[in-house]
């Protein structure tokens, strides 16, 4: 009866490795993107091997609770404010990085100036960023970071 057993056993083992295997997603060739701060500047990297090809337009998502909700702060994958082309991938090829242009918590200009009819300061509370690949298949969430109260001194000028 014990000899029944154990090849019962062996398939059973057999089967719980290749579903356990099978859940895994495969990591090769993966894009691999990590984000975080340096410097108080926010770091988009490639750490994968392959290029990778990003939207340039970060979603920043607000933490409510135990949920994070979207905003529709406008932000995105740019070194320098003086970059105009926000429509286009970001290219980044193994190792790169992009070190953005920052972010203080306002609306629609508070990563470059621009005219806004109606900005509006998104803090104080609890924030991330996270960027999608160009195909929009794969997301990738950055580090939760705090946004104050809002700094008189670092409101944007009324736009008209």
């Amino acid at each position: 009866m014990g000899q029944l057993r154990r090849p019962a056993i062996i398939v059973c083992v057999g089967l719980l490795l290749a579903q356990a295997c099978a859940a895994r997603p495969d990591r090769r060739g993966a894009e691999m993107v990590t984000l975080r701060f340096a410097q108080e500047r926010f770091v988009v990297k490639n750490t994968g091997s392959a290029p990778v090809e990003l939207r340039r337009k970060v979603l920043v998502e607000r933490k409510e609770g135990a949920s994070w909700l979207e905003t529709a702060a406008e932000v995105y994958l740019i070194a320098s404010c003086a970059e105009k082309d926000l429509h286009s991938p970001l290219h980044l090829g193994p190792g790169d990085e992009l070190v953005m242009a920052p972010w203080n918590g306002w609306g629609c200009d508070g990563q470059c100036p621009r005219p806004c009819r109606a900005n509006y300061y998104l803090g104080p509370g609890a924030f991330r960023f996270v960027v999608f690949t160009a195909d929009g298949k794969k997301r990738f969430d950055g580090p939760e970071f705090a946004l104050g109260a809002e700094d008189p001194r670092q409101k944007p000028p009324a736009s008209q």
